[in-house]
């Protein structure tokens, strides 16, 4: 019965697992028709992209977890292997060795060894025969031993095998259904951001909806209290700053004409494109002021320089510092990301001065030529 216990076990687990693939797979179907639905309901259409955004990557991270799960018990099963090679590889080599010793003590009657004794000159020299037939038996009995012990563990290596193929079996299972999620999430996702980009009325909404964003945040920038953070002489760098990201520039400061529906929108930043997971970092030093979501920027990360000053990173994949920390030029603030965004993976970075925009492009100094 112990035998066909794990055979059972993953049997149930890829029962349930297949369960899952095939109701992710009528899910993505679904999710594929209401997606035009779902943007045509009232309400904040930031909002429903954000929570498309948010669901990915739940969906992402646990498809890491998955597939670290999946690469832990592989990397056991194959310990487990050459452990088990090793333990029969020894045990193989000590019988080479004590095979031939064995027969002979098979051969070695007590009616001989008694005879080996006896034939000896003296009761001393007999004495002698018996401690030296006594020790070599020792270590005789000691290596055989060790062979039944290279033989034991080598049988346990070999039921841990047949358990960590089952779980291996289980996991991949799940990494696949996983997967599967991973692409549901994504292909949703992108399904929202692409008919915002085509659809001129969710354009458009989209962009009346980023333009309350940026009024909301203003206004939070302008009431963030100017004595948090002594003075850092920021103004003094102007001109100098480095960039936060190494990437190219895709927008800058100020208005942008939207060439498909010839829309306006203003930018208080400029926005940097680069690879997902690229790092961030400070541009001088400062305090954590904000650091978490904000509607329609993301993960948004605010440092404050002091004089009301602030730099802004939006878009974040990650932030690592928490509100109240202190950070130097060059510190790593964050990793690139696509969260809150509705044309993927970039940095959205701003210059405020007591809630006012200041084009960053004045303040950074100019690219290498």
């Amino acid at each position: 019965m112990s035998a066909l216990l794990p055979v059972l076990v993953l049997a149930l687990s890829t029962q349930g697992v297949r369960t899952k693939l095939k109701a992710v797979g009528e899910q993505l179907e679904q999710e594929q028709i209401d997606v035009q639905r779902l943007l045509s309901q009232e309400g904040p259409l930031l909002d429903v992209i954000e929570a498309a955004s948010s669901d990915e990557a739940t969906a992402d991270r646990a498809l890491r977890d998955a597939q670290a799960k999946r690469l832990d018990v592989a990397q056991r099963l194959e310990a487990a292997r050459t452990r088990e090679r090793a333990a029969q590889t020894a045990a193989d080599a000590r019988l080479v060795v004590f095979e031939p010793r064995l027969r002979v003590w098979q051969r070695l009657s007590a009616d001989r060894r008694l005879e080996l004794l006896l034939s000896a000159g003296s009761a001393q020299e007999a004495e002698r025969r018996e401690a030296a037939l006594r020790q070599i038996l020792e270590r005789d009995l000691s290596e055989m031993r060790g062979v039944l012990g290279d033989l034991k563990a080598s049988e346990q290596d070999r039921v841990d095998i047949v358990k960590l193929e089952a779980d291996l079996q289980t996991r991949s299972t799940e990494a696949q259904a996983a997967e599967l999620e991973a692409g549901t999430r994504r292909a949703h996702h992108a399904a929202l951001l692409a008919a915002v980009r085509e659809e001129r009325g969710l354009h458009e909404r989209a962009a009346k909806e980023l333009m309350s964003a940026q009024d909301r945040l203003s206004q939070v920038v302008a009431r963030l209290p100017a004595e948090r953070m002594a003075s850092t002489q920021f103004a003094d760098s102007r001109g100098h700053l480095p960039a936060p990201v190494d990437g190219r520039i895709e927008l800058g400061f100020g208005p942008i004409l939207n060439p498909r529906f010839h829309t306006v929108t203003l930018q208080k930043g400029i926005d940097f494109r680069a690879d997902p997971g690229t790092s961030v970092r400070a541009v001088h030093r400062g305090r954590v002021v904000l650091a978490g979501a904000f509607p329609g920027y993301g993960n948004l990360l605010i440092v404050d320089h002091g004089d009301g000053y602030f730099t802004l990173f939006a878009h974040l994949g990650s932030i690592r510092p928490a509100v109240n920390d202190l950070v130097e030029v060059g510190d790593e603030v964050g990793a690139l990301g696509d969260t809150g965004s509705l044309k993927g993976p970039y940095l959205h970075f701003e210059i405020r001065r007591h809630g006012d925009a200041l084009d960053p492009a004045d303040w950074l100094s100019p690219a290498p030529q």
